[in-house]
């Protein structure tokens, strides 16, 4: 894909968690590259927040829940939040 595609298909990023604290996962467009996606994680204010600082269980279930999303499945992409990488490229496929 391309850098292009990318940003059209995950412009929406990804709402995470529960309402009505869900926490936003927003496409970094300066940093997302033709085979890697990158994510900012703010909070349910649209402030900036760290995901390295969650709460181990509530990661774990953010990063199943964007596993899980049609969008990244059809994808091959690596994909990073705040810079930490949860999915690696499929260099096979």
């Amino acid at each position: 894909m391309t850098k292009a595609e990318i940003l059209a298909k995950f412009a929406a990023g990804f709402e995470v968690g529960d309402k009505p604290y869900q926490d936003n996962l927003v496409v970094d467009d300066i940093n997302t590259t033709d085979d890697e996606l990158r994510l900012w994680a703010y909070d349910a204010n649209f402030f900036p927040t760290d995901f390295t600082k969650w709460k181990k269980q509530y990661k774990r279930q953010v990063v199943e829940q964007v596993l899980c999303s049609r969008r990244v499945q059809e994808s091959n992409l690596a994909i990073f939040i705040d810079g930490v990488q949860i999915r690696k490229r499929d260099l096979n496929g």
